[in-house]
């Protein structure tokens, strides 16, 4: 029988590592947007660590499939980063699938991954290979407006222990007209 492993909660000074997991920020407004995000968990007292080349893109992915699965195990083994986070989705993550050692990964504390859109792929594949509980929810950039959606305060809120439990939103964020310009540029 497995056991599901849980990785710990995030406090202030921890380290948030962002990659492009699939696609990266290389054109506004997604490259803006990330510039933001991280400008913000910054101001809440989280560090934060750059994947190489989460402002890169090309033909639809950051890098090759084999880069992309070794700057994602870079970060898992890395023991100063306490959360994976996804920039944004894209279509093409199941490439890096091959590259990445699922078999190290269960080894290594557990070490939250969060993401949605194609980063399922990922979030799927380290709960069910690995039993490593993983986090579909906001990428990075929905930190990017400055008054945020209520999912993206949840993420938080989980993340730091704050709220454990959750209800459906009466809304798509989507449909919530957003608070600052960068949405625009």
């Amino acid at each position: 029988i497995n056991n599901m492993k849980y990785p710990s909660f995030l406090k202030k000074g921890d380290t948030i590592g962002v990659l492009a997991t699939s696609c990266g920020s290389n054109v506004n407004p997604y490259r803006i947007k990330t510039m933001q995000a991280l400008k913000n968990l910054e101001k809440l007292g989280y560090k934060i660590k750059k994947g190489h080349r989460i402002y890169r893109n090309t033909n639809a992915v950051s890098a090759p499939h084999d880069i992309r699965a070794k700057d994602f195990m870079s970060f898992y083994k890395n023991k100063n980063i306490n959360v994976l986070w996804s920039t944004g989705g894209g279509e093409l993550m199941m490439g890096m699938l091959p590259y990445i050692d699922f078999e190290k990964i269960s080894k290594l504390p557990a070490k939250l991954f969060i993401g949605f859109s194609d980063n399922t792929t990922l979030t799927f594949t380290l709960t069910t290979k690995c039993d490593v509980a993983t986090l579909y929810a906001c990428n990075i950039t929905s930190f990017s407006y400055d008054t945020l959606h209520v999912d993206t305060l949840d993420t938080l809120s989980l993340l730091t222990n704050n709220k454990l439990t959750f209800d459906s939103y009466p809304f798509y964020q989507g449909l919530i007209k957003p608070s600052t310009p960068l949405e625009f540029i």
